[in-house]
């Protein structure tokens, strides 16, 4: 990032943020003294103009002079130049790096142990009859075994074999300002409940079993994080975080 343009002296920016001061009009109380001012201007009294002017409350903030104008337009100019060469740039890269995490971020096919993976790739692996999911947490070296964990995170997992649905549809996370009808699927608690007849505001829970029953308790997800990485700004529950090195 640049640190300052030697070419517009009358601002610091970007090295530092430039104090623009306000501006405030003249009152008819400081007619007087600006007409005096004036007047002394065109005497070429310049050091009774300076003093005359120093007696004027504000009087800096009701002075437009070539240094103000120089200041303000330096500044737009380095904001503009600042924002063209550095930012613009800075995004760009950060484009650019995001989307070659995104590319390798994708299934690459079914595992091989003689290939090297990069980080984010996803491959299957055959394991008892079923297809499972794993994901590169890291460069992986050719003739690294998949259950290495610190290469390999499981990416999917297969449960049992449950029981048939029941045929409900799903409307998202319980709100008491809406109305349901039976056969209803909400989100409430981290649980999932079935509407057993119409209803509205009528809270899911065990107390209310006349009306919703509960399908599934569902915990919270973890994942692990490096103790190495710090967690990012203004992080989320639920948010996928991606780092880009």
């Amino acid at each position: 990032m640049s640190q300052r343009y030697d070419d517009l002296p009358y601002t610091e920016f970007p090295n530092n943020i430039d104090n623009l001061i306000g501006f405030a009009n003249i009152t008819s109380e400081d007619l007087p003294k600006v007409n005096a001012f004036h007047e002394a201007l065109d005497a070429g009294n310049y050091d009774e103009a300076q003093n005359i002017l120093a007696t004027i409350t504000d009087w800096d903030k009701k002075l437009l002079d070539s240094n103000k104008l120089n200041k303000m337009r330096d500044a737009l100019i380095a904001l503009e130049r600042y924002y063209g060469t550095d930012i613009e740039q800075y995004i760009t890269e950060k484009e650019t790096a995001w989307q070659n995490t995104m590319n390798q971020f994708g299934y690459v096919g079914e595992w091989n142990i003689s290939s090297a993976y990069a980080k984010n790739n996803i491959v299957s692996r055959d394991y008892m009859g079923s297809d499972l999911l794993y994901i590169a947490i890291t460069s992986v070296p050719a003739n690294t075994d998949i259950t290495d964990t610190n290469y390999w995170l499981l990416f999917t997992i297969e449960g049992q074999k449950g029981e048939s649905g029941v045929g409900g549809t799903f409307k998202y996370e319980y709100s008491s300002a809406e109305s349901y009808v039976k056969g209803d699927i909400v989100s409430y608690n981290n649980k999932l409940w079935y509407a057993l007849r119409d209803c509205a505001n009528v809270e899911p829970n065990d107390n209310n079993n006349t009306y919703w029953s509960l399908l599934l308790t569902v915990p919270p997800a973890t994942a692990p994080l490096s103790s190495a990485t710090p967690t990012p700004p203004d992080s989320e529950p639920g948010y996928l975080w991606f780092e880009i090195i």
